[in-house]
């Protein structure tokens, strides 16, 4: 009988203690990554850029953990981009970021948000490397092709505009939304 309740001890509290060791070494593992938003402005969608975009961020090691095409409302491109709204573009560029669909992206991998700034280029396409995304894609500096967070603080704000929990798909999700 004592044989019993040993092994039913260890058979109980094996999975719980394999479990917990898996969650501390997915704790582990997202303190390693970044989630950040990424939004294929309306010409990268017209001009059907969509795919070769999106093939850029893969092939760099950043993972696609959420994707949506949206119209955007007029309250969503206001708080997109609050930090702007003293400046003079400030109506133009949430006329435009509305005024057609985008692709909203997040995106996650180690140093997520600085490797994704790097691979869109300077936000003026004239002034940016050609083998940047802004370079091949870019139009104007208004029509840029992409917008990217460009901090932590502003990915979960942004995200959080777009997205859910339960729209992102990968364990480190949760860290967005702390």
């Amino acid at each position: 009988m004592k044989k019993l309740y040993i092994c039913l001890a260890l058979c109980i509290s094996l999975p719980v203690f394999s479990t917990m060791a898996r969650f501390q070494k997915e704790n582990k593992a997202c303190e390693l990554v970044e989630q950040t938003l990424v939004i294929l402005k309306p010409e990268s969608v017209t001009d059907r850029h969509i795919g070769d975009i999106l093939q850029i961020y893969e092939t760099s090691d950043l993972r696609i953990i959420g994707l949506k095409m949206r119209l955007l409302s007029n309250d969503e491109a206001e708080r997109l981009y609050q930090v702007h709204k003293k400046k003079d573009f400030y109506n133009d560029l949430t006329s435009y970021i509305s005024s057609s669909p985008v692709i909203l992206v997040v995106l996650e991998g180690r140093n997520a948000i600085n490797k994704v700034r790097d691979l869109h280029g300077t936000t003026n396409p004239d002034e940016a490397d050609k083998k940047s995304i802004r370079g091949k894609f870019g139009v104007s500096k208004q029509k840029n092709a992409v917008h990217s967070s460009d901090s932590v603080k502003s990915a979960k704000k942004e995200i959080s505009v777009f997205f859910t929990k339960e729209d992102l798909f990968s364990p480190c999700a949760k860290l967005v939304f702390q």
